[in-house]
């Protein structure tokens, strides 16, 4: 009998759409379709019950697409949003959730009188929510056992979990998987899991593995937004974390919903139809510049027709594009960190494909590749380059599948493998003294380690030595001025904290190059090491020959 193949489940758990991808061992990694052939599961469960039938009648329980387009019917049995309620025990905390879904269209989350967790009662019955969880998952579950068939085996499975999970539901979610009998189940961060996407290979980090980069990740969600620094190499180590609810595929729902209807809809079903609509034109919106809103019979037997083009949805959301730049500065600023440090940008989550966000975010940083991109796809992608502005290539991967995709590869590795870890690394940037005020940074503060990078530069062909100096750099907020204010797209603003010398430390090495005198100028080629053990070694060539300090 023929072995069976192994496979690797990546599953990527949003607020309100699941995207399954399936990853072998050697790397290659696709999008799974669910059984309505489509690679977004709603994350709706619906259940129905008829009646008029006999006592004793089974209840029907669907999932998905299908969960989704009954909710307008069966709107007080359907369950949407249950996954950021999951693992919730304190009081304050369910208190604060229940008050946020009290005007859910859909069945209320509440606090069940049996035992006192959050959760909802359907047909007299009550679920928590870890109940309406487990369903969830193992239908996603069997859906991936029908597409792999009996010639492939699930060797490992991946759920990517939000940054802002804590260990309760981590642990609750572990519980399930481990109910559900689920082999080899593992939790991803869902930016890790974006920014391992992007690579090729067995090896994860392989692409990345020549030097390590300052990486900043912009994860929109359905409702919250978290932006995070994270510093990769042949490591992946997060800097900080910043999370906000002021951003999120919600907030775009709600300004396309009051411009389109100005008077809210006088029946739940009503409601439920426009918001279904208005969800649909605003992702035709993310491929077009412009997108029709249709419901048929919304409000007593009326049809309900607008239009709107992308110029319109750009406007009526500049506030929210504002609120996101401002979080990011709110990142950078927190974690002592400049714009021109950043060396690539990672966008996930279905909002990231509105041209006008991702432009807006990529503006800020002209000088970083995207490792995950929109712009083949995209009308108004900017230059037109396909990269988003930049010295970089983006990838061709959908910015809502990359977290899938992402997370299948990491369940072919263990909990324990080294390419995911942290280590520890220095809380100072080191680089070069260009003089008492100016410093060109090497290695960024908190690169983990080892550490490997290679620079090239050139110097003047005048037959002199060139003399250079590596120090210590410190942070310098310049004094603030009113002028500096209100431009994002700023590529030199004269406030903004920058790094200079640190004058407090001595010089770390010195070296001097020597120059011939042939032509213009020479390329000088430095390449910096530091070891896990913290040993910093640089190697420099020029013209033949090497210097090693």
């Amino acid at each position: 009998m023929q072995e069976r193949v192994n496979v690797y489940v990546g599953i990527s758990l949003g607020t309100y759409n699941t995207v399954i991808a399936i990853s072998d061992r050697e790397g290659d990694s696709h999008v799974i379709a669910n059984n309505d052939g489509e690679h977004k599961t709603p994350l709706y469960i619906g259940i129905t019950k008829d009646h008029e039938e006999e006592e004793g009648h089974e209840e029907e329980v669907v999932f998905g697409s299908q969960a989704k387009i009954q909710s307008a019917y069966n709107s007080g049995n359907t369950v949407v949003k249950f996954k950021d309620y999951l693992g919730i025990t304190e009081k304050e905390a369910q208190d604060a959730a229940i008050e946020k879904e009290s005007k859910s269209v859909f069945c209320k989350l509440q606090r069940l009188a049996t035992t006192g967790e959050l959760g909802y009662t359907i047909n007299g019955k009550e679920y928590t929510v870890y109940q309406i969880m487990k369903e969830y998952i193992d239908n996603l579950y069997k859906v991936v056992t029908k597409y792999i068939g009996e010639t492939k085996k699930i060797a490992g499975v991946a759920i990517s979990v939000p940054s802002y999970f804590n260990s309760k539901q981590r642990e609750q979610m572990q519980q399930l998987c481990k109910e559900l009998d689920i082999p080899n189940a593992q939790l991803v961060d869902e930016q890790t899991a974006g920014i391992v996407s992007s690579t090729r290979g067995q090896k994860l980090l392989a692409a990345d593995k020549e030097y390590t980069k300052n990486v900043l990740v912009v994860n929109v969600g359905g409702t919250k937004t978290a932006v995070s620094i994270y510093t990769v190499g042949e490591l992946v180590s997060e800097i900080g974390t910043v999370v906000t609810d002021k951003v999120s595929g919600e907030e775009f729902d709600k300004v396309l919903t009051n411009y389109l209807h100005k008077q809210p809809p006088t029946s739940t079903r009503a409601t439920i139809k426009l918001q279904h609509s208005v969800e649909n034109a605003k992702h035709t919106l993310s491929l077009s510049t412009t997108a029709h809103c249709f419901v048929e019979a919304l409000d007593n037997g009326v049809d309900f027709s607008a239009n709107i083009t992308r110029v319109r949805f750009d406007l009526l959301s500049a506030k929210l594009y504002t609120q996101l730049i401002d979080t990011i500065d709110t990142l950078l600023q927190s974690y002592s960190y400049n714009r021109s440090e950043i060396d690539s940008i990672v966008l996930l989550g279905g909002s990231c494909k509105i041209p006008k966000l991702a432009n807006r975010v990529k503006a800020l940083f002209p000088y970083a590749s995207v490792s995950t991109a929109t712009s083949s796809q995209n009308a108004d992608s900017g230059s037109g380059s396909g990269s988003g502005s930049g010295k970089g290539k983006s990838h061709s991967i959908e910015c809502d599948e990359a977290i899938a995709i992402g997370s299948s590869k990491l369940a072919a590795y263990n909990d324990h493998n080294p390419a995911i870890s942290a280590r520890s690394s220095p809380s100072y940037p080191i680089g070069l003294k260009l003089a008492d005020s100016l410093f060109h940074p090497l290695v960024p503060r908190n690169s983990p380690l080892p550490f490997v990078k290679k620079f090239s530069f050139a110097i003047p062909k005048n037959g002199a030595n060139h003399h250079f100096a590596v120090c210590k750099g410190s942070l310098y907020q310049p004094p603030h001025s009113e002028s500096d204010d209100e431009d994002d797209s700023a590529e030199d603003n004269s406030s903004a904290p920058r790094y200079v010398p640190d004058s407090s430390a001595p010089l770390i090495a010195e070296f001097s190059v020597p120059s011939s005198s042939d032509s213009d100028t020479d390329n000088v080629d430095l390449t910096v090491f530091i070891s896990s053990s913290g040993k910093l070694e640089f190697k420099v060539a020029c013209n033949d020959q090497d210097i090693s300090l």
